[in-house]
């Protein structure tokens, strides 16, 4: 089977361990988003994990640290 060529412009290529850039995130992930909501208060961003909703009357916070996949950290 053969390997897809990436799409992405020289500046936003993947890494092959460790974090995405700025341009990966722009170009790849954050157009495959989905639909846009008015309850979304902030939501996301490169470098950022938390994101923000309203529900009812009550705003919300989500949060994640994606550090704890890698096995040395524990």
């Amino acid at each position: 089977m053969e390997k897809q060529k990436k799409t992405t412009s020289k500046s936003a290529e993947m890494p092959e361990i460790g974090k995405i850039s700025p341009e990966i995130f722009t170009e790849v992930i954050f157009p495959r988003l989905g639909a846009k909501s008015k309850d979304v208060i902030v939501g996301p961003q490169h470098g950022v994990d938390v994101g923000i909703v309203t529900i009812g009357d009550k705003a919300v916070s989500f949060t994640t640290d994606p550090v704890f996949i890698v096995p040395q950290y524990g």
